[in-house]
């Protein structure tokens, strides 16, 4: 018998281990005989095969902070914080947004996972960031540029869902977005590494990665606010990271935005004043990580990630507001390129223009996540009617935005939401390109 059906597979040149299966299932059904399948086509015995690229591990949704808080201060008044937390898993997106007047803290995630017990190895000596009581000014901005725009655009929260996107399929993504959220993301992240996911579906297609560091936690301690961000186990932390998401200097970049929305990580929001220490010390990290990732990634850039809503509202007396930004001028000279986010529930525009202006002296400028805060598709459709257009975007690119991350696609995948597909669709067919 086993003769028989190895005779017929190789006479219709099929697989022993497809031709046994379909040999069987003709007898037990008796309606199909083997000699009715064509040589080489097994979906006429109603088995197609279909080869896809395996889910490698499973995606974790962002722990509950695919999406980071957001507060967004809206007048001149002292801003506050508002208690909306970073993404929860599919169903919320990152960010936190200064508001107005009650200072309400954002609920308090999980404390960040403990670190490996090993020093991380050494890196190259920091430089630190000069002493900021006096800010410096900030410098003068760019002047916008005519033309046809370019963008990169990118896709989140992780990169196996940008692959598989209608979006991604009908106008190819540059670039491609994942979110660290703590140490707990490193052993999943590892297995994209060992498994050649990093190395053959994102850089080996061309396409440049992006890597958002976004921290939660309880805001505790000396100096007070997150710890994680200010520990020393963090420098092992990022060792690993940047050793995962390595690629050729010579091939497509990896785009690192550190610590998104790290105004609101002391425990008093978006101010110089009452949060010195912390600051401080939060800049000595991000000097240090910045070196770390240099050191174990030689295709890395690396920013540091401003919440969009910081040009809202200016209290020079304790530099909050935009009076906050000179604080960060030594940094910010340091870094690569410079991050920012949108997020803001009722209208993005202004905070893109003002945020692209004002980072642009200091380099090339991304917005790292953009998204309504609570998904809302009024705002959604409004925005990018306004801003995925040739002037706008002729406007930025001219003050040096170079990056456009899509948070996810949760505002442009349902049929209601068909007009923010097109929009979203459009504008990269017109103006995405690969790094």
């Amino acid at each position: 018998m086993f003769d028989f059906l190895r005779s017929i597979a190789r006479e219709r040149k099929l697989s022993w281990r497809v031709a046994v299966p379909a040999a069987m299932l003709a007898v037990v059904l008796g309606g199909v005989a083997l000699e009715t399948i064509p040589p080489g086509d097994v979906s006429a015995a109603s088995m197609t095969i279909q080869r896809r690229r395996p889910r490698l591990t499973p995606t974790p949704t962002p722990t509950a902070t695919v999406r980071p808080p957001s507060s967004l201060p809206v007048s001149t008044a002292t801003p506050t914080k508002t208690a909306t937390k970073v993404p929860a898993t599919a169903t919320t997106a990152p960010t936190k947004t200064p508001i107005i007047a009650t200072a309400t803290k954002p609920p308090a995630t999980a404390t960040p996972t403990a670190r490996p017990a090993t020093a991380p190895p050494a890196t190259a000596t920091p430089t630190k960031p000069p002493a900021t009581a006096t800010p410096t000014r900030l410098p003068a901005t760019a002047t916008p540029s005519a033309g046809t725009p370019r963008l990169i655009f990118s896709l989140g929260p992780e990169p196996d869902a940008a692959d598989g996107s209608p979006l991604n399929i009908a106008a190819p993504l540059g670039m491609y977005t994942s979110w660290y959220n703590g140490p707990s993301d490193l052993n999943w992240l590892q297995s994209w590494k060992d498994s050649g996911y990093i190395a053959n579906e994102i850089y080996g297609t061309g396409r440049a990665a992006h890597v958002v560091v976004w921290s939660g936690g309880a805001e505790t301690g000396t100096p007070c606010g997150r710890q994680y961000p200010i520990s020393d186990g963090i420098n092992a932390d990022m060792v690993r990271l940047a050793k995962i998401w390595a690629g050729p200097a010579s091939g497509p970049e990896l785009y690192v935005t550190l610590f998104t929305e790290f105004q609101t990580f002391p425990c008093t929001d978006n101010q110089w004043t009452g949060s010195e220490a912390y600051y401080t010390k939060l800049q000595q990290k991000m000097i240090e990580i910045k070196d770390i990732f240099h050191l174990y990634a030689p295709n890395a850039k690396v920013s540091i990630g401003w919440g969009g809503w910081q040009l809202r509202w200016n209290d020079a007396a304790k530099g909050g507001g935009a009076s906050l930004l000179p604080h960060f001028d030594a940094v910010m000279r340091q870094m690569d390129f410079q991050s920012f986010q949108a997020m803001d529930n009722s209208a993005n525009v202004t905070d893109v223009r003002n945020m692209t202006k004002a980072l642009s002296p200091y380099g090339p400028v991304m917005l790292a996540h953009y998204k309504p805060n609570s998904g809302n598709d009024a705002t959604f459709l409004a925005d990018v009617s306004a801003m995925m257009t040739d002037s706008f975007l002729n406007e930025m690119t001219g003050y040096g935005l170079f990056a456009w991350g899509w948070m996810d696609q949760n505002n442009f995948d349902g049929p209601e939401e068909a007009a923010q597909y097109q929009i979203v669709k459009d504008a990269s067919l017109r103006y995405g390109t690969f790094p």
